[in-house]
């Protein structure tokens, strides 16, 4: 008994515990020990329903070998009439000869509330069942088979016996509560009861118990369970060759000791019976409630990751950020091959991918084929960010990856590149200019006009330079300049050093080796006009042989 007791807990202990380390990485406390919790106990209530449903399979092979030879300590099945050895007992209420009985004697109370107080009253259609008196006995007895008497040694279960009311039977109850003693019924004599009736050996038990302190028992509903003198039942149990009897096994694992009702013809298809049943209440205990509860969770989860909160979706989505803000490759490498969504977007609409600074990891992320438009609350989008921010190893990867050159955001209309070179969050990065220049990016950015006119120059065509410069200074061009001196001091091939503009004014500086091989730098003055980027001025600025 000890260990049946010690087991039954560490099981659902065990169940509690894999339930919730299965619980805790999918849903957000409380919900995952409250759901461990709930599944846990229908899970308990399943395994215990299959245990009873191989024990009834179990006893029905038993009664198919009711005439083998019986066994010390063994279970076995016996059919035939019961008697009692001795006087038999009078049940309390119908006062039927019998060897057992159960009673009990109820009324119900009618829910109500007052002043959002629950109270109870009598009457009243929802109700509450109340137990007010209840009790049970038997006395020493023998089912006298075709292979040998046995003796019951010890309180069984009654299956198969329904309970009967008659209300003819309330005077009978009166006079048996009245010159019965019967004891208050407390969880601390709970224990005690069980234990008795498990070690009873001799078949001769009577309980009886008061729940309530109701007296008026004329107004009380009567129930009552009896085991007749002479019928034919089927005994179940472990086998005490010493005594010649059935008796109580105290580990609960090996299954109790019953009385089914009828012939072992009757108890085999009541078992058969009970075993489909218990197998069609398990599946349905394990799935129906389990699923309800599955289904609640992730209702719970869903709402709250889209409230951005208390979910442990919104966790994973947070940490993933901080991880990337933070440049952590492996905790972004296991968030990626966890399958989650590397698009996931914060409060602001923003992507992982724009919120990367490190090369390693922005590849990491366009491997697993994060959206390289995707684009913010702001109308921002990746390569936009990348290009303020002046990453030169992220605009290459997104570059290389198809990323729209020539988006432009709502609010003020410009485009990644306009962003790299107009650049109020930090130092433009000539290298990102450069790069989204060549790589075909609509440019109307000062440098833009710069590369025109250098390349306007080296064509010796007049007509082609004049829309690259300030109207007032056009007239330069149409006097016929010195072509080869003016060529010879502008390199053809250059790149962007610096560059800075506001108000329709801007600055240039550009770099590049001469036809004579000598490096210079330009810093050329621009003004816009006509909404275009027009050269006002310029002056060589160094020399590098």
């Amino acid at each position: 008994m000890k260990r049946s007791c010690l087991l039954l807990p560490l099981l659902f202990g065990s169940l509690f515990g894999a339930a919730w380390y299965f619980f805790h990485t999918r849903f957000f406390p409380p919900a995952d020990w409250i759901g461990a919790l709930v599944f846990a106990f229908f899970t308990y209530l399943t395994i215990g329903l299959i245990q009873n449903a191989f024990r009834d399979s179990g006893d029905a092979g038993l009664i198919q070998r009711a005439g083998q030879p019986r066994r010390d300590g063994e279970r076995i099945a016996v059919s035939g009439p019961i008697h009692p050895i001795g006087e038999p007992l009078l049940s309390p209420l119908s006062q039927t000869p019998c060897v057992a009985y159960e009673y009990e004697l109820f009324h119900h109370e009618r829910r109500t509330k007052t002043a959002g107080i629950q109270n109870f009253e009598d009457g009243g259609n929802q109700s509450k069942v109340v137990k007010d008196r209840t009790g049970l006995a038997l006395i020493p007895s023998v089912v006298r088979s075709s292979y040998g008497d046995v003796k019951l040694l010890g309180y069984p279960t009654l299956n198969g016996f329904p309970a009967s009311s008659n209300d003819e039977w309330r005077e009978n109850a009166a006079q048996y509560l009245a010159k019965t003693q019967s004891e208050e019924d407390k969880i601390t004599k709970a224990f005690s009861l069980v234990r008795e009736l498990l070690t009873d050996d001799d078949g001769a038990i009577r309980k009886d118990w008061r729940l309530t302190d109701r007296t008026d028992f004329h107004q009380l509903e009567l129930q009552e369970k009896v085991l007749e003198v002479g019928q034919v039942v089927t005994l179940i149990g472990p086998y005490s060759a010493e005594k010649n009897g059935i008796v109580q096994n105290l580990d609960l694992g090996q299954g109790g000791l019953r009385i089914i009702r009828g012939d072992h013809t009757a108890a085999s298809a009541s078992l058969r019976s009970g075993r489909v049943g218990g197998l069609i209440a398990a599946v349905l205990l394990l799935t129906i409630p389990n699923g309800i509860l599955w289904l609640l969770l992730q209702r719970r989860e869903q709402d709250n990751t889209q409230r951005g909160s208390n979910s442990i979706a919104v966790v994973r989505k947070n940490n993933f950020f901080e991880a990337v803000r933070q440049g952590d490759a492996a905790a972004v490498a296991n968030y990626v091959s966890s399958g989650e969504n590397v698009d996931a977007t914060d409060d602001q609409g923003q992507t992982a991918l724009m919120m990367v600074t490190d090369g390693a990891i922005a590849k990491a992320l366009l491997e697993a084929r994060a959206n390289v438009n995707a684009a913010d609350k702001h109308g921002m989008t990746p390569l936009m960010r990348a290009a303020t921010a002046g990453n030169a190893a992220i605009v290459r990867l997104l570059i290389d990856s198809r990323a729209s050159l020539d988006t432009e955001d709502p609010e003020y209309h410009r485009t990644a590149i306009q962003y790299a070179f107009d650049n109020d969050r930090s130092e433009v990065v000539p290298e990102v200019v450069m790069m989204l220049h060549d790589a075909g990016a609509h440019d109307d950015t000062p440098f833009a006009a710069v590369s025109g006119y250098f390349k306007a120059i080296h064509t010796g065509d007049a007509a082609k330079v004049r829309p690259f410069v300030m109207k007032a200074n056009q007239h330069y061009w149409d006097e016929k300049p010195a072509w080869d001196a003016i060529q010879g001091a502008h390199p053809p091939d250059f790149h962007f050093d610096s560059g800075f503009a506001d108000d329709g004014r801007a600055a240039v500086t550009v770099s590049g080796k001469t036809a004579d091989g000598v490096n210079q730098t330009w810093l050329l003055q621009l003004v816009k006009e006509d909404r275009q980027w027009r050269v006002a001025d310029e002056h060589l600025a160094g020399i590098n042989k």
